[in-house]
């Protein structure tokens, strides 16, 4: 069962029609060439030698595959993805490894990894058509997503553990959006993607109780995040530490709830007068949503 589940939210504002852009259409070009000479590519050696068996031909050339580096598709322009790490030559062997919960420990993914679009599931799944044709009639104000959204983590009685996570802007959104981080001890939890190791996927507890048996400190407690779109900027995600001790507590399950609240006053001057009517309050943005955007579930042995 997977381990690892995501949670965005995405708003619209409706400010007006944008301008739609023109696409030209080329003539005929190169094609006439083999129109009228009637030329075709010659074979390799090699290509010539894999039509002789065609039933293991294709086991061949996914096996000559293996290893070579790894290349984002041609799908959007390299303009949109310019102000990105390059991406890593085994991006898609960590990518499959991370989205299928077989590789967890996100405090060792590094950040040309976790940088890139795709490192998140809906963005080939859903995202590229909408940047490939966005809306011309509105533009996306704010909009977040986490990523994981959900881990469980089994400790002693006494111990100290990190949990990482990812926060990103949403989609087509255009504008700086500055949030701070808290967290909590909800009364209820249940884990939607994932288990506990005795099958069950619920928690009940007692926050005041439960508050004394866990600190907890986050990294970085605020941040601003840029837009991802048209072209991703450069900390349009940002990597998210959180620090748990956990203080003699007794066996059993918890869920400790990691959301967002409006930033500082001070960094939220700082951000307005920088990015003017281009900055958001995100955490203003989600007062209905309800859900934090980490949950750590704990299971204590």
């Amino acid at each position: 069962m997977k381990n690892l589940t995501f949670v965005s939210f995405l708003s619209f504002a409706f400010l007006g029609l944008l301008l739609a852009g023109c696409v030209q259409q080329g003539g005929p070009g190169g094609n006439a060439t083999l129109e009228q000479t009637g030329a075709t590519p010659a074979l390799t050696k090699a290509e010539q030698e894999l039509l002789k068996y065609p039933q293991l031909a294709g086991f061949l050339k996914s096996y000559q595959q293996v290893g070579a580096p790894a290349q984002r598709p041609d799908y959007l322009p390299s303009i949109v993805f310019s102000k990105l790490p390059p991406f890593p030559k085994d991006f898609y062997s960590v990518d499959i490894l991370v989205e299928n919960g077989i590789f967890s420990d996100m405090k060792l993914i590094d950040e040309p990894y976790w940088k890139q679009p795709e490192f998140y599931p809906e963005f080939e799944r859903q995202a590229v058509l909408a940047y490939q044709k966005p809306p011309t009639d509105r533009w996306a104000a704010f909009g977040l997503g986490s990523y994981p959204s959900e881990v469980v983590v089994l400790s002693p009685r006494n111990n100290v553990f990190e949990v990482n996570f990812f926060m990103h802007t949403s989609w087509l959104v255009q504008t700086y959006q500055g949030t701070q981080f808290n967290y909590g001890f909800p009364a209820q939890g249940e884990l939607l993607q994932s288990d506990f190791p005795d099958n069950t996927r619920n928690v009940t507890q007692d926050p005041e109780k439960v508050r004394e048996y866990f600190d907890v400190e986050i990294t970085p407690k605020e941040i601003l995040l840029e837009p991802a779109f048209p072209v991703f900027e450069s900390n349009w995600t940002e990597k998210i530490k959180v620090k748990v001790k956990v203080k003699n507590a007794p066996p059993g399950k918890y869920y400790i709830g990691i959301g967002g609240q409006s930033p500082s006053k001070e960094k939220a001057d700082e951000w307005i007068w920088k990015y003017k009517t281009r900055y958001t309050d995100a955490a203003n943005s989600f007062g209905g949503v309800g859900k934090p955007w980490l949950g750590i579930f704990i299971h204590i042995t």
